[in-house]
Formats: structure tokens, C-alpha cells, sequence
């Protein structure tokens, strides 16, 4: 057994020890024959299986309960796109809100980018190139198949000049923004508001904006949630209080847009796709007491609006009251549409989840408001 193990130059003494007398080699002999291997201890080595024409122990050892067990497993594995873990790449609490509602697990990772150092010139493509900024850095920390969805959200208001109905802001080229996204050739960033027609919603000359067909009201009021007829700027985080509550004076007894841009990729296959949602809110004026207490609570902790676009959180106790209606369900104007993140995720082939009915414009005192 030792020399089939180890070869011949490597015996051991019970090899070479005599066996005693009435046991090993012919009867007589005084141990002059070899030691006899029973036949229980007699092995075939794993390099002498091939030659012989052996199976090898893993396809002919396996009993029949395993091959069953194992075959079972196979036929009901999990699809592949279950496999994938959904990261939502923000630190936006109310976003964490939203995507729990969705009944998919997810975790959630920050970009730290440079929001601000990221500019379009359109700002109503502006969000949606935040977040391929950030789905861009988070692909380099991301090892795990996975689909990553990234949000950005800004405010829009109108410019409180005269200018403000001069226009508005020439409106980004789709291919080109498409290209920017990182999408392929051809993919639309879906829900890219389209450019106003001439003569839609332009000067007629002597400061005032003309309120026809669909575009809105003399103040550049967007009816529903198309692209504003009138000038328009930029509101994101604000830097400071006194910026928050300049972004709540502006908003009392008028009207702010909440845009979202979306980015969904599929680190297993490079699927990318992007989307676009717009959601239009219009106020009743707030007193000036009110706007103290949404930036100054009572508790003495800071304010959320200090951590959201322009200053605006309409699900907050003390804004809810001054929503006059909501022209998109309130997680639109939270920044992660449902709707999206579902149609999102379907396109690069992460979990399809079940779709449901999405309320009509929200109602100054509906519960959802409230909420």
C-alpha cells in the first residue's frame, strides 16, 4: 500500500519489517515473503483512474437522492434578473421613502460628486445629466452584477423680472441629450419635455406672454406639467437659510416646477436607459409667520427644506397646508417617480415589478398631500 501511494523509495517499516511468524508470506518461510495487502485497504489513485477507464468518483458516487435534489434545484433556480440587487444611488431620505414602497429590496450608496460643477444649459435636461454623473462614479465602485438607479432633482421657477415673459429657454437637442446620458444611439431620454412651438407661448411684444392653446396662464403659468412658458431659474439645495427663505418667499401664492432626471444601468449587460419627470405645484400665499416656521421648527432641529430643491417639501406638516394642487402624484414631486423607476427598470432588465394606478392632481387638504 505504501509503495502504491508513495513508490517504491518511499516504504514504510511496516513494509519492510518481517512479518511475525505465522502471518504474511508462505506458511514456513520464517518472513521471508512480502507483506499481502487485504483486499478492503487496496485503493486505485486518482492518476491510474483514467487508464483503467473508471468514472471519476463525482459522476459515479453521487447517490440518487442528490442527482434529484440537484437536477430540482436547476429547474426551479431563480431567474437571472432576481439575482440582481437594485442600489439606489442617493442620500435623499424621501427617495429612500419612495423605493420602499416599491416592495424590491435595495441598499442604497452615495456618489459624492460635485452637483454643481455639472451644468446644462437647458434646465430641464440639467437633472437628468446630474444623474448619469452619478451613475458614472458609483460604476466604479460597483463590483456586483446589480442595476443602479440614480436620481437628481431641481426646482424651477419663474424669473421675478420683466423679462420673465420673454420666452423660455431654448430647449436641448434629444440626440445630444441622449448622448450626454450615455445612452445608445437611437434611445430617447424618455419624458424630455418638448421645445415650444413658435409663436407658443412667446412675447407679443410688449413684455406680456400670450395664454394660448395649452400654454398657460399671462404669468407663464404651465398648465399641467409641460415646459414653462416664460423665463425660468435654476433652485437646488439652497447654501444658507436666508437662501431657503428667499426660495419660499418666491413660491408663496405662485408656482414652481419639480423636475427629475433618472438614470437606470444593468452593470451585467450595459443596458442604460434615462427619463425626465415634471411635476408642476402651485401655492397659496403663506404668511410670513408660516414661512418662519417651515425654516425655524419648533423642535429646534433644522428643517428639511434646508436639504431639498428650492426649498421645497410638500409633504412637510408645515407646507402641506399652503399646497394649493399638485399636478403629478406626490412621489414625482418628491423626486423618484414610481412610474419611472418601474419603466426604468423593466428596460435594462432588472426586476419587473407590478404596476399600480397613479392618482389625478392632488387637491389642496387631500390626504396624499398631507402625508
Amino acid at each position: 500500500l505504501s509503495e502504491a501511494l508513495h513508490g517504491p523509495e518511499r516504504r514504510t517499516m511496516a513494509d519492510t519489517t518481517p512479518p511475525p511468524p505465522g502471518h504474511g508470506g508462505r506458511a514456513g518461510s520464517g518472513g521471508r515473503g512480502q507483506a499481502r495487502v487485504p483486499r478492503h485497504l487496496r485503493v486505485v489513485l486518482p492518476d491510474r483512474v483514467a487508464a483503467i477507464g473508471l468514472q471519476s468518483p463525482s459522476d459515479n458516487m453521487q447517490s440518487p437522492v442528490t442527482r434529484a435534489l440537484q437536477q430540482r434545484r436547476a429547474r426551479h433556480a431563480p431567474p437571472a434578473t432576481s439575482r440582481l440587487q437594485v442600489i439606489l444611488g442617493s442620500a435623499s431620505e424621501g427617495r429612500r421613502q419612495v423605493m420602499a414602497t416599491l416592495g424590491v429590496p435595495f441598499s442604497t450608496m452615495r456618489a459624492d460628486i460635485d452637483e454643481k460643477a455639472v451644468r446644462h444649459a437647458d434646465p430641464y435636461a440639467l437633472p437628468v445629466v446630474v444623474a448619469a454623473a452619478k451613475c458614472k462614479a458609483l460604476l466604479q465602485r460597483v463590483r456586483i452584477p446589480a442595476v443602479i438607479i440614480t436620481a437628481d432633482q431641481v426646482v424651477l421657477g419663474p424669473v421675478a423680472t420683466s423679462a420673465a415673459a420673454r420666452g423660455g429657454h431654448p430647449a436641448a437637442n434629444p440626440a445630444e441629450l441622449a448622448a450626454a446620458v450615455g445612452l445608445p444611439a437611437g434611445d430617447p431620454v424618455v419624458g424630455f419635455p418638448e421645445a415650444l412651438a413658435p409663436g407658443d407661448g412667446a412675447s407679443d411684444g410688449d413684455g406680456s406672454a400670450e395664454a394660448t392653446g395649452t400654454g398657460g396662464a399671462a404669468d407663464g403659468t404651465p398648465a399641467g406639467n409641460g415646459r414653462a412658458r416664460c423665463v425660468v431659474e435654476v433652485r437646488e439645495k439652497p447654501e444658507s437659510e436666508a437662501e431657503a427663505a428667499d426660495f419660499v418667499r418666491r413660491y408663496s401664492g405662485g408656482w414652481v416646477q419639480c423636475v427629475s432626471g433618472l438614470v437606470a444601468h444593468n452593470t451585467r449587460t450595459g443596458q442604460r436607459a434615462a427619463a425626465i419627470d415634471v411635476a408642476t405645484v402651485e401655492f397659496d400665499a403663506i404668511p410670513e409667520e408660516a414661512q418662519v416656521a417651515m425654516l425655524r421648527p419648533a423642535s429646534g432641529e433644522p428643517s428639511p427644506l434646508l436639504r431639498s430643491a428650492g426649498a421645497v417639501v410638500v409633504e412637510h406638516p408645515a407646507v402641506a397646508p399652503f399646497v394649493r394642487t399638485m399636478h403629478a402624484p406626490i412621489d414625482s414631486v418628491m423626486g423618484l417617480p414610481k412610474a419611472l423607476v418601474r419603466d426604468l427598470l423593466a428596460a435594462v432588465g432588472g426586476p419587473v415589478l407590478p404596476s399600480e394606478p397613479q392618482p389625478a392632481a392632488l387637491p389642496h387638504g387631500s390626504a396624499a398631500a398631507a402625508e
